[in-house]
């Protein structure tokens, strides 16, 4: 039985659910996890995911940003570049690769040098 505290528990559960398709159920643990520990920004990152994976986009991008509020996180502006790429917002794409990228992010960095952008 899980401890209904644990954050990274709920988060887990919700990975789980998500990489089987239960996006409701995956949905539902990363709530439990926000709500939990409003402070922590994986369970935004991880409800973003869900979204995405669902196809969502726009849900997912809000959740994405609501955790880059919380943490500047290379991992989630690549996230949100990405999203922005599936909707065709090149602007707004290189522009978070390329945070991503001044904080370190390899995915970015090669993302960037393979279009011959500097960051």
């Amino acid at each position: 039985e899980m401890d209904s505290s644990n954050v990274v528990a709920h988060n887990m559960m919700g990975v789980l659910y998500n990489e089987r398709g239960d996006f409701e159920r995956a949905q539902a643990c990363h709530r439990n996890a926000i709500r939990i520990a409003p402070k922590d920004a994986e369970g935004y990152k991880w409800m973003g995911k869900s979204y995405c994976d669902q196809g969502n986009y726009s849900k997912a991008l809000s959740f994405y940003q609501k955790s880059t509020m919380i943490t500047q996180d290379p991992e989630t502006y690549v996230l949100i570049a990405e999203m922005y790429g599936r909707q065709n917002n090149s602007n707004k794409e290189t522009s978070f690769y390329k945070k991503a990228a001044k904080q370190g992010s390899k995915q970015a960095k090669d993302w960037l040098t393979k279009r011959g952008i500097a960051w």
